[in-house]
């Protein structure tokens, strides 16, 4: 395989030539020195660091991949630092064909097709040397990123470490950037996914959506932060700004501030007899009501004292200094701790609620640790309790209320027959006391 090549007329950040200026390339992904050449086959080894000429032309050959490359003046002093930049090798000379592109096209806006079947357009694994002269500059999507077919890349090192997942398509700055064999997620927003791992079958949509998910799978987020604390639950959607869930299989509305409307009518549950397996008189009625204890309250929701996410630093410009790169890199890192700890921070079981965040209003209902306690007095479960804890969720109780209306009607019933015999039994004495 021949080598790709970097050429460019080194200038300051003014425009001003760099002759003689001294060139550093470190491979961007370890910072290690990279291999230089000064022959496209790859067979005459070029010192790194390197000189560009008396006119500040600078030229090497390397292994296709990214780089960051750092031209220093002769004598020292100024500095400039090209960050990821992209270098591929492809020898097309005419776009006329199958796979081939047109001379000096620009190909900083280049794609890479399954199959190349017209004028434009590169085989799928094709690599890809920029004009000469020039760098590749921005972002380049890549239809068949990663060496697999289907996947679809566009911004700073998103899908930027997938080895075999598929029919991936990552659009933002770090979308899916630590994705490996995850396949069929699609993360649109900054950060969207940017943990993602193995997991497959996600949907992010916005700015640090699903950005905790590692391994979880069937995820749906819509907003910014959306369900940015999930890390392995499956099978939970989130619709809203920092709306996040407790547990797998769940679909949550809005976060805490949100109220949840329909235009007209209710939302409506299944009840079809064919959709239901061993059906029986309800064996929860009046006294089962009536051990519970209805009762007036005021929302201090543990959610409204969850702390702020961390926000990840900014990228690096494209004339970011040494002293820049090394201070994203602290920055970069004291991110990650941050995240980590932020993780941990917003646990349910962490949270401690002081009332500042009281609400106002009354509220009515019940208090699922009371019910509890009457399905561990008397025995009879209730389906309408839930603990997330049981299925591996968050330390939260919650109450299906719909769930009481059987268990109303048939206390009702009850209330009703024992109205009718003392009604009886008043009749009857009346009869016989005139």
């Amino acid at each position: 395989m021949t080598s790709p090549v970097w050429q460019a007329t080194v200038t300051d950040d003014t425009g001003d030539v760099l002759p003689g200026a001294q060139i550093d390339v470190v491979i961007e992904s370890t910072g290690t020195d990279a291999t230089l050449f000064s022959n496209r086959a790859g067979t005459t080894s070029l010192s790194n660091p390197f000189f560009a000429d008396s006119e500040g032309f600078a030229q090497f050959y390397t292994e296709p991949g990214a780089y960051r490359i750092t031209a220093t003046a002769s004598g020292g002093g100024t500095t400039r630092t090209w960050r990821y930049v992209s270098l591929f090798d492809f020898d097309a000379n005419v776009g006329t064909a199958a796979g081939e592109v047109p001379l000096n096209s620009d190909l900083g806006s280049a794609s890479l097709v399954d199959t190349g079947t017209a004028a434009g357009e590169v085989p799928l694994n094709s690599t890809l040397v920029p004009k000469a002269g020039g760098t590749f500059t921005g972002d380049i999507t890549y239809y068949g990123g990663g060496g697999v077919s289907s996947n679809t890349s566009y911004g700073t090192l998103a899908l930027n470490s997938n080895t075999v997942g598929d029919s991936n398509t990552a659009h933002g700055y770090l979308a899916l950037t630590a994705n490996t064999t995850g396949s069929r997620n699609t993360a649109s927003g900054r950060n969207a996914l940017s943990s993602n791992t193995t997991g497959s079958n996600n949907t992010a949509n916005g700015r640090d959506a699903l950005n905790s998910n590692t391994v979880g799978n069937y995820n749906t987020a819509h907003g910014y932060l959306a369900l940015s604390a999930n890390t392995a639950y499956n099978n939970v959607s989130g619709l809203g700004h920092n709306v996040q869930v407790t547990g797998s299989d769940q679909v949550q509305l809005g976060n805490s501030n949100t109220t949840v409307y329909t235009q007209s009518g209710t939302v409506s549950s299944r009840s079809d007899l064919r959709d239901k397996a061993d059906v029986r008189d309800t064996i929860l009625g009046l006294d089962f009501i009536t051990a519970l204890r209805p009762v007036d309250y005021r929302w201090d929701l543990r959610d409204d004292y969850k702390p702020d996410a961390p926000t990840e630093p900014e990228p690096l410009k494209d004339d970011a200094t040494e002293q820049d790169i090394q201070a994203h890199e602290l920055a970069l890192s004291q991110y990650e701790n941050d995240h980590a700890e932020w993780l941990l921070a917003v646990k349910h079981e962490n949270l401690i609620h002081d009332g500042t965040h009281k609400r106002s209003r009354y509220h009515h209902g019940v208090i699922a640790q009371e019910i509890a306690g009457v399905i561990a007095e008397s025995g009879v479960d209730f389906g309408g309790y839930q603990d997330h804890k049981v299925n591996g969720g968050e330390d939260v109780l919650t109450i299906a209320y719909s769930e009481l209306i059987g268990p109303l009607v048939k206390a009702l019933q009850e209330v009703n027959q024992k109205f009718d015999a003392l009604k009886e039994e008043f009749d009857d004495y009346v009869e016989t006391h005139p």
